[in-house]
């Protein structure tokens, strides 16, 4: 066989040449996408640096009612819009922007209308009026605290500072979304309310809250418009407002949803050594070894690891150590453990230091700590800040946070609100429909003393394919001391019809069937007991059954 000879072809085919001709394009489309990057970059980079050297003031007003563009309207037809924030712009004045200054309030905020009946609600909508940019030099940014700051660098802050917390109100639920960066702009639904058209009722008074969202760092202006009827004829009011993203209310609003802010601080880098040591000492606790795991964690947590006295912080403060859970979970805080504030909350309202328990709240709700929220409003509540408790656990029930619901629930029933507390226990939050009935089984049985009522709701949840098996298990226990329970009152048909449900439950446990023989033997000694002769042969017969088998 000869060998391969070097030889000189004709050139590149044109489908080839084609090809290259393609390739050559999208390297020089994608070097232009890389260039528009870089000048992206340069222009975040060029307004965070702006921003930086605003100056920063504590907002004294943080709401504002804003007037109509038809006072008259209103004499017929009682309606107020107020604009609450909790950042804004404040632009220094010149001609273009007038004597007087401007507000501008952050992303996120929000627009509460308010409707006195009687009035028939046709439309709600919204729309951009002009985009423009924001002046080169605004004044700065005004903020509302929710608490105090660690350390005030001028003493003339601290009287408005004071004010400021002393009147900060957590922001309401947003009802809709107002979307600005759509074209046209749009009105989302966030959670089931009444769409127009509405009708508010004599003596009534509706409101609907709205939350404009914007991505844009520029001033946004726009109008929401009201079209009403009633006895006076219809009518069309508008509300001219103002928007930016350049500053927000909640981080990483959207364009297209909501979500509370949740951007915990960087937790402060563990030295090499503290990180091993907090591992080996991880270690002993998950081998049970607590008193040991201890020393590991304290040793760490001395050598600068955060999570290391984050975790002894927590088992002091389980073992009933508060004063000594308190001195290692405030170190945790210092390193930036993102739970540790929630934890040292607990631990304040445990010691009884209300104040000082409102404080470590905020500030793990301020980081995005949504079980530091349900906390804060037990603590409203014990309070008897009633309404300010119900305006955290409205988000954190829509967020499913643990025992927000539960928590809503025991703040209604100290109002004595034991209807709304039900009807709470009957909303579809997205939840397992399993969850839903056996919290309201339990309220049932517990606050209402409907047991017969209590145990059909079980009776559904125990036949939920979805109920786990470790929900099943403990249910099935729960029942088996609630039949216990009441054959010891004598309240012998409640007790057949909680055996009833009790071997129900126990019939989906192969693995105890030690339990559910009980059961069946239980059900029909209890049929007898009530006389019932077509549960007695029914009972009966499943018994033998399963002897059988």
């Amino acid at each position: 066989m000869a060998p391969h000879a070097l030889t000189t072809g004709p050139g590149p085919a044109p489908q080839e040449r084609e090809r290259e001709r393609e390739q050559e394009q999208e390297r020089e489309q994608e070097q232009e996408r890389e260039r528009e990057r870089e000048r992206e970059q340069e222009r975040e980079q060029e307004q965070e640096q702006e921003r930086e050297e605003l100056g920063t003031f504590v907002l004294q007003r943080p709401q504002r009612t804003i007037a109509a563009d038809d006072e008259r309207v209103l004499s017929a037809y009682p309606m107020k819009v107020t604009a609450r924030s909790r950042t804004a712009l404040i632009l220094t004045p010149d001609a273009e922007i007038g004597p007087q200054g401007r507000w501008i309030p952050g992303t996120g905020h929000r627009v509460t209308l308010s409707l006195a009946g009687p009035v028939t609600v046709q439309a709600v909508s919204a729309v951009v009026l002009d985009r423009r940019p924001l002046p080169r030099t605004p004044a700065g940014v005004a903020h509302v605290p929710s608490r105090m700051p660690d350390v005030i660098g001028d003493a003339g802050l601290l009287g408005p500072l004071r004010r400021a917390v002393a009147g900060y109100r957590p922001p309401a639920d947003p009802d809709v979304a107002v979307l600005l960066d759509e074209e046209p702009a749009g009105i989302g639904m966030m959670r089931r309310i009444e769409a127009p058209p509405f009708t508010v009722d004599d003596d009534d008074v509706r409101t609907l809250v709205l939350m404009p969202v914007t991505e844009r760092g520029d001033w946004v202006r726009w109008r929401l418009t009201c079209e009403v009827d009633g006895d006076a004829g219809p009518a069309v009011v508008h509300w001219d407002l103002d928007a930016t993203g350049a500053v927000g209310d909640d981080d990483g609003v959207t364009g297209t949803a909501w979500e509370p802010r949740r951007r915990p601080q960087e937790p402060a880098p563990e030295p090499a050594g503290a990180a091993r040591e907090r591992a080996e000492a991880d270690e002993l606790h998950a081998e049970g070894r607590t008193d040991l795991a201890r020393e590991a964690w304290r040793f760490a947590a001395e050598a600068g690891s955060g999570p290391a006295a984050y975790r002894l912080g927590a088992s002091l403060q389980q073992e009933g150590d508060l004063d000594g859970a308190r001195v290692w979970l405030r170190r945790a805080a210092g390193l930036r453990v993102f739970e540790a504030g929630n934890d040292l909350g607990a631990v304040e309202y445990s010691r009884g230091d209300l104040s000082e328990a409102d404080s470590w709240f905020r500030r793990g709700m301020d980081d995005g700590d949504w079980t530091a929220a349900v906390n804060l409003a037990a603590l409203h509540a014990a309070r008897d800040r009633y309404a300010e408790a119900e305006e955290l656990l409205a988000p954190a029930r829509r967020l499913r946070v643990p025992h927000a619901t539960e928590t809503l629930v025991q703040v209604m029933l100290r109002q004595g609100r034991t209807d709304d507390a039900e009807h709470v226990l009957t909303e579809d939050i997205g939840e397992p429909r399993w969850s839903r009935l056996l919290r309201l089984a339990g309220f049932l049985r517990e606050v209402r003393g409907d047991t017969a009522r209590s145990l059909d709701i079980v009776w559904d949840a125990v036949d939920d394919p979805d109920l786990p098996s470790d929900v099943l298990s403990r249910t099935a226990e729960e029942l088996d001391r609630l039949t216990i329970a009441l054959t010891e009152s004598r309240r012998m048909e409640e007790a057949l019809w909680a055996g009833t449900v009790r071997v129900a439950a126990r019939r989906l446990l192969p693995g105890s069937p030690g339990a559910y023989l009980a059961a069946l033997e239980d059900r029909v000694t209890l049929a007898n007991l009530v006389g019932d002769p077509a549960t007695v042969k029914e009972a009966a017969a499943e018994l033998a059954e399963f002897r059988a088998a």
